[in-house]
């Protein structure tokens, strides 16, 4: 059970008729606009945003969640229009959810309603009760296909199950006596939480280092060695070239003895990644050329990490005037901002932005799953060679990368056994 279900057992149990209820019977059930008094907060234009700390706050839902950047304003606005010290609020664009204002006077913005409420409900009271999302999405429509928002009429027709105000109060005493050890226990949690994690990453670790020391699955004397097949990817590279399907690149520098940083099979070979791939940069467009829905003739551009989760693309811009093409199949890998983000190109074709470089394989003596696992072992070293404020790494870092090569029957059997390994973690 996480931290936030223990915390939503309790307030549901509290507040639903628990066993040892002093007064069943007394219990009611009412419509939220019959015990509070919804108050919209003002819609701003960008010109009454001010920057100026001696005037009024403006409470905007980010402020409450996570922004810390304030604007104020010097706009004189009816007194309903203003929350002060001790109101009860209610976040319901984009982020939901109540608080007790605890800041200094502050005008308040339209995404937020201000709480007026009867003598019937005490402010905690319904504050534990508008905390579980539960008892506002069951009975209440989301609006909007952009921002989503709770409308406020459906908010008024909520239902809330009331006890008289002296059980309120006794259920609140109850609340917060449990919630320090909901707050332990999330300590606890949370830390055996980063454990597990580290574990499995320091585990993945470990079996991807056995997996390029060639000690992961064992050696067939009977496999094309290493070496022959380089000769094949070589000759199949100069063909790419004479053909022009591939650019001529600069030589890359042999591998000296120094280099290496351990000692790997006979059969295998040390080589460099520029020599297995063609490295395509990527190059950012003008923002003119950016399409925020699909329309005829676009295609998708995919601008860096944020276009990458769990090793699958997320397209949200495309766009009708292309530079930098990658094309089905390709890896792609984002070498600016975060690093070693990776995933296949599963489209006919994208433009990918300087955040990312897409590698093409040069030849069927590659295994494209065996040379992901290996980005995924060498994006450790790549984050260290990492400069400048927004850490980037460039086109030579990458096509100079060592990589410990074996033959290709063994790198199938290599990547079967990662499969099955992670599979278990």
């Amino acid at each position: 059970m996480t931290p936030e279900q223990l915390k939503l057992s309790i307030l549901r149990y509290f507040l639903s008729k628990p066993e040892g209820s002093l007064s069943l019977s007394l219990w009611k059930t009412y419509k939220l606009k019959d015990i509070a008094k919804l108050i919209n907060g003002r819609a701003y234009k960008k010109d009454e945003l001010l920057t100026d700390p001696s005037m009024t706050p403006v409470l905007r839902v980010g402020n409450l969640f996570t922004s810390k950047e304030w604007y104020y304003s010097d706009l004189s606005l009816p007194k309903e229009k203003y929350v002060s010290e001790g109101d009860l609020i209610y976040c319901w664009s984009a982020s939901f959810g109540p608080s007790i204002w605890t800041g200094p006077k502050a005008i308040f913005h339209y995404h937020i309603w201000k709480l007026i409420l009867s003598d019937k409900i005490d402010k905690k009271y319904l504050f534990y009760f508008l905390s579980d999302k539960n008892n506002i999405f069951g009975e209440t429509e989301i609006h909007g296909s952009t921002m989503h928002h709770l409308t406020k009429r459906g908010m008024e027709n909520i239902n809330i199950l009331v006890p008289p105000l002296k059980e309120q109060k006794l259920i609140i005493t109850k609340i917060e006596q449990l919630m320090p050890l909901v707050d332990q226990y999330a300590l606890a949690y949370n830390r055996l939480k980063e454990i597990d994690n580290s574990f499995n990453d320091k585990m993945k670790q470990s079996i991807l280092q056995y997996a390029m020391e060639g000690k992961l699955v064992e050696q067939d004397p009977t496999d094309v060695p290493a070496s022959e097949l380089l000769k094949t990817i070589s000759a199949e590279k100069a063909q790419l070239i004479k053909e022009k399907k591939i650019k001529r690149s600069k030589k890359l520098p042999e591998i000296t003895q120094e280099e290496k940083p351990f000692k790997i099979p006979t059969s295998w070979e040390w080589v460099r990644l520029g020599n297995l791939v063609d490295i395509l940069s990527g190059r950012d467009l003008p923002k003119a050329n950016h399409l925020s829905s699909q329309i005829p003739k676009s295609i998708p551009y995919i601008t860096g990490a944020s276009n990458i989760s769990d090793n699958q693309l997320q397209i949200t811009t495309w766009t009708s005037d292309p530079i930098t093409i990658a094309k089905r199949g390709d890896i792609l890998l984002t070498v600016k901002g975060t690093i070693g983000k990776i995933a296949i190109l599963d489209m006919s074709q994208a433009h990918i932005a300087r955040q990312l470089m897409a590698l093409t394989i040069l030849s069927n003596n590659i295994s494209k799953e065996y040379l992901i696992i290996f980005l995924n072992w060498y994006v450790f070293s790549l984050k260290e060679k990492a400069r400048s404020i927004i850490p980037g790494v460039s086109r030579q870092d990458v096509e100079k990368g060592l990589v410990p090569f074996p033959p290709l029957d063994e790198q199938k059997r290599i990547v079967a056994k990662i499969s099955s390994l992670f599979q278990k973690l």
